[in-house]
């Protein structure tokens, strides 16, 4: 499982250099700047065709790829070499016009800029699963009794559902965090559902020293079922199946 996330992400990585490279070829070509090679990849080519001026390449290595301006090189050779000057021929680099030049380097980053739109809004139409748990709450000092926290000052209990803060529903864990997170030291209206019964509440965030985000001291519910058990575990071993709720362990 490790080894197919790496490869799936190093083939995302690929994707991304190679728009990116792509937006310099499109680019350059567009403000008059000759590039000599488009490459897909890294390494020793497996495969080139020259169409044009450009000689299009695959590298052996399937990482990203590059896009090689005709005389982008020229700088670098002038300074190991102590020339006195770029002698830049017709249609290369530094023969352009700074401006074109410009368009040509930034056309890299916006070209990513627009793929990470283009795919959030299709993941976003396509739907997506979010795994987070529910918005029941544990209190910190249950679990840490010498901590002292802004949900015991608030009037928070073990159990309680916060169900909205600033007038914002906070139907899962992951909606309460994020709204404390960004609200440390601030006075935080919220109504909790206890048992059923509606309250009003305020809490105030400290301020996490090590994150810089808010936190009140609180932890998510979560029931003590099992999920899965693996085969040939311990667990399976001692005869624990799926969906069996635990009340106890070692007496405790």
């Amino acid at each position: 499982m490790m080894l197919i996330r790496i490869i799936l992400g190093l083939l995302g990585l690929g994707v991304v250099v190679f728009v990116h490279e792509l937006g310099h070829f499109l680019a350059a070509r567009l403000m008059g700047i000759g590039v000599e090679a488009f490459s897909i990849g890294w390494g020793k080519p497996i495969f080139k065709k020259k169409i044009g001026e450009v000689e299009y390449r695959l590298g052996i290595f399937p990482l990203g790829g590059y896009c090689k301006m005709k005389g982008d090189g020229d700088y670098e050779e002038v300074y190991n070499k102590s020339k006195e000057g770029i002698k830049a021929e017709e249609g290369s680099y530094f023969a352009a016009h700074p401006f074109r030049r410009i368009v040509a380097c930034l056309a890299g980053p916006l070209f990513n800029f627009i793929f990470a739109v283009i795919v959030f809004a299709v993941i976003w139409g396509v739907g997506f699963e979010v795994n987070t748990l529910g918005n029941r709450i544990i209190l910190a000092s249950e679990v840490i009794p010498e901590s002292h926290n802004p949900s015991d000052e608030a009037g928070l209990m073990t159990g309680d559902r916060i169900v909205s803060i600033m007038g914002r529903d906070t139907e899962t864990f992951n909606d309460i965090q994020e709204i404390i997170a960004i609200n440390p030291g601030e006075y935080l209206p919220m109504v909790v559902d206890r048992d059923g019964e509606h309250l009003g509440l305020t809490v105030r965030p400290v301020m996490d020293r090590s994150t810089g985000a808010g936190r009140i001291g609180v932890y998510f519910w979560t029931d003590p079922v099992i999920g899965s058990v693996a085969s040939e575990g311990p667990a399976y071993n001692a005869g624990l199946t799926d969906g069996d709720r635990i009340l106890s362990i070692n007496n405790t």
